[in-house]
């Protein structure tokens, strides 16, 4: 008998090898042609915007890092504004500008803080008196002295609106780190994707370049939202812009190294999704907006469904087995002997579920072969580079804490609990 139960999860099951087959089918087709790159000749002036708040374990080096920059520095401007920390943060900052007075470093302290990041750096690009701005959060860091260029260069047309690099985790040490380390690769694997269909979702903090003018013109970054930068992203996309993901440069990002802070951090990051999905609903399935909205809004939107249902099933078929086995041992006394005198073992080729088995099998089988595309592509690593503990907790049981997260964030949203940034 087909239950309820089993109507969804076959559902999800559709949905999940759809997306699944449609990206490998991209992988293997390659997209559209990249175009050349241009070798910038006349060097523009670039403002880069670093929005700080209680950052004194990382803003020396992240500061350190953009003046290695091989890049006249008579175009850079780097506003830096803190937003009331109560650590050393601008103790240190300060330092590095009096050792560096060849540069153009602006630091502004704001008296009161807790805004969110949106504040700063609309702060920041007020200010902004480059060609390009660029926002860089203050736990990243640069280790190619030619990113800006790398990345300047990919402004082949005059609607790219923003060029994106690449990111990779900054020393991951920690068993939650390195699981980190895998994920953050299929992602950057699956946004190079994107970007062949033109359909980036997200530009992120560390290093994004974004055309000034442009961003100014779709109205800055909205203060209401606590991932600002998917916001904004959604909002070019809306207004027909392009944005570019590179594999190369890379940018050094630090993550959560608990599980404590990773929920804390995917919980901001999935209800701030939720939030820009619910703004922008009008993206969804309308084709003005080209793959944007007819695959990448619906994907992103599914996936916040996709994971709940998996978790409830995951839930729902381990405790349904276990709870008739409670029940039988409570109706003989919690007898373990007699229960197991009564024992017994059927087995039968027809009552494997094959359907199930396969699709799963399929869907796994396409993750690992992307996972080690990403690795070959983007970290030039082998398969288990960070230990095979942190890569099979990530290939089998790190979604279910994924999955954990986007439940409680859909809770906490429907019962009007919205943190701020």
């Amino acid at each position: 008998m087909i239950t309820f139960m089993d109507v969804i999860i076959w559902i999800t099951y559709i949905v999940s090898l759809y997306f699944t087959i449609f990206w490998f089918l991209v992988f293997l087709d390659g997209g559209a042609p990249e175009l050349k790159k241009k070798r910038i000749k006349i060097f523009p002036l670039v403002t880069i915007a670093i929005p700080v708040w209680n950052e004194e374990k990382t803003i020396g080096e992240t500061l350190r890092s953009v003046l290695m920059l091989d890049y006249p520095k008579e175009k850079l401007e780097i506003l830096i504004v803190n937003d009331a920390s109560t650590d050393r943060t601008r103790e240190i900052i300060e330092s590095i500008i009096k050792q560096n007075p060849g540069y153009n470093i602006k630091l502004v302290n704001n008296k009161e803080g807790g805004k969110g990041k949106a504040y700063p750096m609309n702060q920041m690009l007020e200010m902004a008196k480059g060609e390009y701005f660029v926002n860089l959060d203050a736990d990243s860091k640069l280790v190619d002295s030619k990113t800006l260029k790398k990345l300047l260069d990919k402004f082949t047309t005059e609607d790219t609106a923003a060029v994106l690099p690449c990111m990779k985790v900054w020393s991951p040490d920690s068993f939650w780190e390195k699981v980190q380390h895998y994920e953050f690769l299929m992602y950057m694997f699956y946004k190079r994707l994107f970007g062949k269909l033109d359909c980036v979702h997200v530009c992120p903090g560390p290093f994004s370049v974004y055309k000034t003018d442009i961003v100014r013109k779709v109205g800055g970054f909205d203060t209401k939202n606590m991932t600002e930068d998917m916001e904004l992203t959604f909002r070019l996309q809306k207004f027909g812009y392009k944005i570019v993901q590179t594999l190369n440069p890379v940018v050094y990002t630090k993550l959560p190294c608990t599980l404590k802070g990773v929920r804390k951090q995917r919980n901001r990051w999935f209800k701030g999704t939720i939030i820009t999905l619910l703004k922008h609903k009008d993206m969804c399935l309308n084709k003005k907006y080209g793959d944007f909205g007819m695959i990448m809004y619906p994907m992103v939107a599914l996936s916040c469904i996709v994971a709940t249902i998996m978790l409830i099933a995951t839930a729902y078929f381990w405790i349904k087995p276990n709870a008739l086995f409670l029940h039988d041992l409570y109706f003989v006394g919690f007898d373990f002997m007699v229960l197991i005198r009564h024992m017994t073992f059927n087995f039968s080729f027809y009552d494997l579920e094959i359907g199930t088995i396969l699709t799963a099998f399929i869907i796994l089988g396409v993750s690992l072969l992307f996972i080690v595309k990403a690795l070959q592509h983007i970290a030039g690593e082998k398969l288990l580079s960070k230990g095979a503990i942190p890569f099979g907790f990530f290939l089998f049981f790190y979604f279910l804490i994924i999955a954990f997260i986007w439940l409680e964030v859909s809770i906490e949203l429907i019962r009007g609990k919205v943190q701020k940034w």
